[in-house]
């Protein structure tokens, strides 16, 4: 079985790879294990850059955002940090119930530029997993395409993970009235940091509206080579 390190923007993350073809075979719920389980490495990120948000008939928005995180075997911790004074607490627990958690204190804005907190673990791959749609391709990556829903809100993801490296390249957030997506999140870039992939840019989109995020400085490592001390904004 080949192996990929990838530091994925929002869970960063070691990820197991499978052969296109073993993935191809694994059984849907299988395939959704090995996405939810995304290796055994322990690791850290911290990803400082800009968010640049445009909505019809409205001013652009340009501001700064960092994100960090602290990844175990058991949970993955984060911190958001928006505008330089928004602070965003994230858990996420890698094992069941998979509990999660977001807080904050004071005022909130993220929502003006169609950023989640949650997205920033990406929770939704620990939602209800309810079924697989057909194969489809997303930029040349042949994806086996997962639904899941929430089991407290009941909203629905469609997540387009790549059948070769089990990473998720698209999300999209579906309407249950009208079965069709009306928020979408993609992963435009990777970069290589030492041996882990960063995922460098994402974009968000809905009707009338647009946010990239590119983080131009990227920090990461294997925890077991150290964890920087001020990793978190205290």
């Amino acid at each position: 079985m080949k192996k990929i390190t990838l530091l994925l923007l929002l869970l960063l993350c070691i990820v197991t790879s499978l052969p296109a073809a073993d993935a191809k075979n694994l059984p849907a719920d299988k395939f959704v294990q090995v996405l939810r389980s995304a290796g055994t490495g322990e690791t850290w990120g911290r990803l400082t850059g800009t968010v640049a948000h445009r909505r019809r008939g409205q001013r652009a928005i340009e501001a700064p955002i960092s994100f960090r995180t602290l990844f175990t075997a058991k949970a993955v911790v984060g911190q958001l940090v928006f505008r330089d004074k928004e602070l965003y607490q994230l858990t996420q627990s890698r094992l069941a119930p998979f509990s999660s958690s977001v807080e904050t204190a004071g005022k909130s804005t993220l929502h003006e530029v169609g950023i989640l907190p949650s997205d920033l673990v990406m929770n939704f791959i620990y939602w209800d997993f309810k079924g697989e749609e057909k194969t489809q391709t997303i930029r040349m990556q042949e994806c086996r395409v997962l639904l899941f829903e929430s089991p407290k809100t009941k909203d629905r993801v469609k997540v387009y993970a790549s059948a070769a490296y089990v990473f998720p390249i698209r999300v999209e957030w579906i309407d249950r009235k009208t079965g069709k997506p009306f928020r979408v999140l993609d992963v435009n870039g990777l970069e290589k940091v030492k041996d882990l992939w960063v995922v460098s840019e994402v974009a968000v989109s809905g009707p009338g509206w647009k946010s990239i995020i590119r983080f131009k400085k990227l920090e990461a490592g294997q925890n077991k080579d150290g964890v920087p001390p001020d990793l978190f904004v205290e």
